[in-house]
């Protein structure tokens, strides 16, 4: 079997490469494996919120992230809306104790003012009938004084001969005169009027005042 010659120029005479030939590396850009494109895509539409929940992710990715942020929030917002709700109930419990502490002392005070104005109001009627009751019985003693009074002016009159007649009339004319000053007097002492009752002697301004 013939030997086959290398590969080369024509004449079967090859020529050696002049690049160098070395076992390292070749230094550039390293290229992206094979399933780069799907991990971009993942985390596109984990940044855009297009991630569902059959999408195959880690708990660290930023939608999994918001959601425990979300959830701690609406836990917090719920504790705070349970804890003002709690806050509420317990200052409306306050207040109405406090007003229903008011209304029983606005009641007693009431209760207070009504029986001692019923009391004043009983004891001003007992007293106003005890003074008409009064005044009834001096009226009554008055009329039957003066009733009196008349019948023994008539008796004394029948007894009284006729030559005395007359001074006898002259004697009751200035007993009637004396008792009508002596009541103006009083009346005018009573109504704070000055003068007294040498003064209004002396004037002779007394009404009653008659020569006979």
């Amino acid at each position: 079997m013939a030997a086959r010659r290398p590969a080369g120029r024509p004449g079967g005479v090859g020529r050696p490469s002049s690049r160098p030939t070395s076992s390292r590396p070749v230094r550039g850009r390293p290229q992206r494996p094979a399933d780069s494109g799907a991990s971009a895509a993942f985390k596109a539409r984990a940044r855009y919120g297009d991630v569902g929940a059959g999408d195959s992710g880690s708990d660290s990715s930023p939608t999994r992230r918001g959601e425990r942020r979300a959830s701690r929030r609406g836990g917090s917002k719920a504790s705070l809306i349970e804890s003002a709700t709690v806050i509420q109930a317990g200052y409306r419990g306050h207040r109405a104790r406090q007003q229903l502490k008011k209304a029983d002392k606005s009641l007693g005070t009431l209760q207070k003012a009504h029986v001692a104005r019923s009391e004043r109001q009983a004891a001003e009627s007992a007293e106003a009938a005890a003074a008409r009751d009064a005044a009834t019985d001096d009226a009554r003693a008055r009329r039957k004084r003066r009733i009196r009074a008349n019948q023994l002016e008539l008796q004394m009159l029948a007894a009284v001969p006729a030559d005395r007649l007359d001074d006898f009339n002259k004697q009751r004319r200035a007993r009637s005169s004396r008792v009508i000053q002596r009541s103006w007097r009083d009346s005018r002492r009573r109504r704070g009027v000055a003068g007294g009752a040498a003064g209004d002697d002396a004037s002779g301004s007394s009404p009653g005042d008659s020569s006979g």
